[in-house]
C-alpha cells in the first residue's frame, strides 16, 4: 500500500498540549508534509506514539526541514 501525503504548506507552529489520550495525529500510512514548520511543542501527551512528519533527505540521510528552529517535548 502507498503512503498518503497530507500537505500543510503554511503550517509554521504545531502545539499539542494536555491531550492525555492522543496517540497519533494521523492514521497509519499517512505522512504530513509541512516544509514551513518552525516550531513543534508537545506537552502532556503521554500516549503520543507517532508524529508522522515528512523528513527531507540531506546527503542521503533523513533530516528535518530547514525552517525547523525548535522542538520542545515536555514529558509531563
Amino acid at each position: 500500500m502507498d503512503t498518503t501525503k497530507i500537505s500543510l504548506p503554511k503550517l509554521r507552529l504545531l502545539h499539542l498540549r494536555n491531550l492525555p489520550e492522543l496517540k497519533t495525529i494521523c492514521g497509519n500510512r499517512k505522512v504530513i508534509v509541512c516544509d514551513s514548520i518552525e516550531e513543534i511543542f508537545i506537552s502532556y501527551c503521554p500516549k503520543l506514539e507517532r508524529l508522522p512528519l515528512s523528513l527531507h533527505l540531506s546527503n542521503g540521510q533523513p533530516s528535518p526541514p530547514p525552517s525547523l528552529q525548535r522542538i520542545v517535548a515536555d514529558g509531563q
